[in-house]
């Protein structure tokens, strides 16, 4: 049996089903992370407007929630916040992409995430809103790991020392591998951290150090999540930023 519940939500992925329908990854900000299909939205007469079904569109959804299914219905799918520059510069664009597999990858579907979801939504108003702003997904991945229960910066790690990422210990020689943080990019790390969303804007760091931080970032991901698969939009993002 099922029922029908109202909830907000983010669209973190979207494909095509069928010849009509489409099924969306939505975070939604009480029921978690879950599949969700819309019957019928690519026929001419459908009322469902296309920008529902954006990547990173924030919604309002009604939906069947049924016991046993990973797949809901959605009864009905609106915008409730209105964004346009995220769709129309193609650095926002990628930064999207990023941000919304990041978290579909991260999160574990239909527990709650309510602080991922208000943490995300703050993060898609300020890339809206600013034009500047290209250190938001690096800020957005430290906090995802510290509402996780990942502790990576509860180290204090002077200048010339290093953090070995699979060991997670702090050492003074250069670890043979690549798979570690410099003491500065942990203070660099920590300074992001310390910062609200409004003031991130602020950081900015050459293109390859962003790009090395989100790759060292990743590797702890990898080592720490058991399965945790590579984030195929960094790639996007990295060119798109070349």
């Amino acid at each position: 049996m099922s029922k029908l519940l109202k909830d907000k939500g983010i669209v973190v992925r979207t494909f095509k089903y069928g010849e009509t329908s489409v099924i969306l990854d939505i975070l939604t900000e009480v029921h978690g992370l879950g599949s969700f299909i819309l019957q019928g939205v690519r026929k001419s007469k459908s009322r469902t407007s296309p920008s529902s079904i954006q990547l990173a569109a924030s919604v309002d959804l009604d939906f069947y929630m049924k016991e046993n299914t990973d797949l809901h219905q959605l009864k009905e799918l609106k915008v409730n916040t209105i964004r346009t520059s995220i769709y129309s510069d193609i650095r926002k664009i990628a930064l999207c992409m990023f941000l919304s597999e990041l978290t579909r990858r991260m999160l574990n579907k239909y527990e709650n995430h309510q602080l991922e979801f208000s943490l995300l939504q703050s993060v898609l108003d300020d890339l809206e809103a600013n034009d500047d702003n290209w250190s938001i997904h690096i800020w957005y991945l430290i906090r995802l790991l510290e509402i996780s229960g990942f502790s990576l910066l509860k180290h204090r790690v002077h200048p010339e020392y290093y953090y070995d990422i699979p060991s997670d210990t702090i050492t003074s020689n250069r670890p043979l591998h690549h798979s570690y943080l410099s003491g500065y990019d942990m203070i660099t790390l920590t300074q992001l951290n310390q910062a609200d969303v409004r003031q991130v804007s602020q950081f900015k760091p050459k293109r390859d150090e962003r790009n090395r931080l989100v790759e060292k970032l990743l590797d702890f991901l990898k080592v720490h999540i058991s399965g945790f698969q590579h984030i195929q939009s960094f790639d996007v993002l990295k060119s798109v930023f070349e």
